[in-house]
């Protein structure tokens, strides 16, 4: 249980760290040899590119479960108490856009497997490439969940014995 806390906790986290320090270390490799030893390898432009995009797309489910996504807040600002609300119908209507990009990322997904396409400098499948899309989807959806589920259930649950709490002392209060 707590490996599946920690995983919970620190995935994407942990995921776009690794991915990062790759980037920085293939890149210093590259610079390295292109500017000192006078001879640079074909394929680390290519392969960064490809750790940008899968770090990228593990970025929105992580900016998700942090709460962090880009919003237009004016009506939360003029009428704080449609917030929950408003908080609520964001975070169903972007389930409801990743399930379609899930779908139309399953058929694209398919495609590029089918045509075997590869990529030029490193000869890997495309599908793995174009997978982080689909990927960062369903960890969205995921984490779009564990929102919606912490936001309003608990906090509905937590009301509820705060309220029957109150009720309780002031019983005895009476008594």
């Amino acid at each position: 249980m707590k490996v599946i806390k920690w995983l919970d906790k620190y995935f994407e986290e942990i995921l776009m760290a690794v991915l990062l320090t790759a980037i920085v270390l293939v890149m210093f490799v590259q610079i390295f040899l292109r500017y000192v030893v006078g001879h640079a390898l074909s394929f680390p432009e290519e392969v960064c590119r490809y750790m940008f995009i899968w770090m990228s797309f593990l970025g929105i489910s992580y900016s998700v479960r942090c709460r962090n996504s880009l919003q237009i807040d004016i009506l939360e600002t003029l009428v704080p108490k449609i917030k929950p609300i408003l908080n609520l119908i964001a975070n169903i209507v972007f389930l409801g856009f990743c399930g379609v990009m899930i779908w139309q990322g399953i058929i694209s997904v398919a495609k590029i497997y089918d045509h075997n396409q590869t990529s030029a400098a490193i000869a890997l499948p495309m599908w793995i490439v174009y997978a982080a899309f689909l990927v960062g989807c369903c960890l969205s959806v995921i984490r779009l969940i564990q929102v919606i589920y912490e936001d309003f259930i608990l906090k509905h649950r937590q009301k509820k014995q705060e309220q029957l709490m109150e009720d309780e002392t002031e019983g005895r209060d009476q008594v």
